[in-house]
């Protein structure tokens, strides 16, 4: 067997010794200074990853210059869940030069593509204000997944701008996103990755119909998207064919009685949850016809008592309600809705959202 050498026998102390003076040897060096972190500490930066018994003993004896250089994005090439928020790191190198800048990105990139454990990645920018390498820098990052076999999750998270393109990746089961997207783009996702189960499209700005990507999404069992402003929902009416659709939730809010096509053809799924947390239903689009045992729903409380009588919803086990504050009429009104919530006899958990300005 062979023998680890004779460095990882040295005890915290020498390793500790090590450091001070790997660090001093960076910030005296005439040809580092003024450099980005990144490249004034490289050397110690590489020596301490080398080994995880470098890492745990460097983090002890320093936690501030642990977090400092950031150790933790050094890892990029062997960590499973991966977060980025594009925004806060242009903030910590608004100071630093454009080279060093790129030479930052370039590291990113070329850690993410030589990952081969990667399951989980989350791409997050909300900026305050323009940064003009945005583009290129989350290019660099998107490009970067391509082809990676080990991927599952991929959530976006950049409302207001667009994808510059649809990244190569065909191994996704959950896709969550938060950006202006063309519905081309959306059905190549869908196309690319036949074994999608979880889709959440959280952005308004979907140009073309959501009906053209259900053809692609045969194994969805949830499905989360945001309807478009005040939109006649029977556009939606083909999601019901998803047959191995569990969990549906439309957020936003549409056309007064244009959801029952879609709740019609839902009557016959076997749904656990369905939430529509925005939009108030008309008493013919209550749920008096499916048979759902978890609910999630938002209801007008001038529909509310019709509502829970039905028997149909004596196997809720969860309900949410949003008030209405224009929909009340009277405050006695309100009260015997509330009252009526006892006829379910299976509720276990119920939540009720009081709106803004609501007394």
């Amino acid at each position: 067997m062979t023998s680890l050498p004779e460095i990882f026998k040295l005890n915290v102390f020498c390793l500790f010794e090590i450091f001070k003076q790997i660090k001093m040897n960076c910030e005296t060096s005439k040809s580092l200074q003024n450099r980005h972190k990144l490249v004034q500490y490289s050397d110690l930066i590489n020596f301490v990853i080398c080994h995880e018994v470098f890492t745990k003993a460097f983090e002890e004896w320093s936690h501030s210059l642990y977090k400092f250089l950031e150790i933790d994005y050094a890892f990029l090439n062997t960590c499973d869940l991966l977060k980025i928020d594009f925004a806060k790191i242009y903030e910590t190198l608004k100071k630093v030069s454009k080279t060093d800048r790129e030479l930052f990105w370039k590291f990113c990139a070329n850690a993410i593509e030589e990952n081969e454990l990667l399951s989980s990645v989350t791409l997050i920018y909300h900026p305050t204000r323009f940064y003009p390498d945005h583009l290129d820098s989350f290019e660099a990052v998107v490009n970067s997944l391509k082809n990676k076999k080990s991927l599952r999750t991929l959530v976006v998270d950049v409302s207001g701008y667009s994808l510059p393109y649809v990244p190569c990746i065909t191994t996704l089961t959950k896709l969550e996103l938060n950006v202006r997207m063309e519905i081309e783009d959306l059905l190549q996702f869908c196309q690319s990755n036949p074994n999608l189960r979880f889709l959440n499209f959280h952005h308004t700005e979907l140009q073309g119909r959501l009906s053209d990507i259900l053809p692609y999404c045969n194994k969805l069992n949830t499905l989360a998207f945001t309807m478009k402003p005040d939109i006649d929902a029977s556009e939606y009416a083909d999601v019901a064919k998803l047959t191995q659709l569990r969990q549906l939730r439309l957020k936003g809010v549409h056309q007064e009685g244009t959801l029952l096509e879609l709740l019609m053809g839902l009557k016959l799924k076997r749904l656990r949850n369905i939430s529509i947390p925005n939009s108030f239903l008309t008493k013919g689009e209550s749920l008096k016809e499916l048979h759902i045992h978890v609910v999630f729903i938002s209801y007008c409380i001038e529909n509310l008592i019709n509502a829970l009588v039905n028997p149909s919803h004596q196997k809720l086990r969860k309900l949410s309600l949003t008030l209405c504050p224009y929909k009340v009429q009277d405050f006695t009104k309100l009260m015997m809705a509330i009252a009526s919530i006892g006829l379910l006899t299976n509720l276990n958990e119920l939540y009720i959202e009081n709106p803004e300005g609501f007394p």
